[in-house]
């Protein structure tokens, strides 16, 4: 039987989102710095390109919400 009430396991889940998100991404530098493909994105609207050599190996620079820290995202109000 679970007992484990929902909010844990909507927490832990994110959880499990969040690191397959991370892997997923990993595996997509490594992929666009093997092939020197730049990545595209889109910052502030305006598509831009990024140079293979000049991609972050991890997102947690740009992630409001680190990796280990129980997260709410609906008090955040940024």
């Amino acid at each position: 039987m679970n007992t484990m009430g929902i909010k844990e396991e909507l927490i832990e889940l994110e959880k499990k989102v969040g690191l397959g998100l991370q892997k997923a991404y990993e595996k997509m530098v490594e992929f666009k710095k093997q092939k020197n493909s730049p990545l595209i994105v889109s910052r502030n609207g305006k598509v831009t390109s990024i140079p293979a050599e000049k991609i972050l190996p991890t997102t947690c620079a740009m992630n409001p919400y680190p990796a280990n820290q129980p997260q709410n995202p609906s008090t955040d109000h940024s």
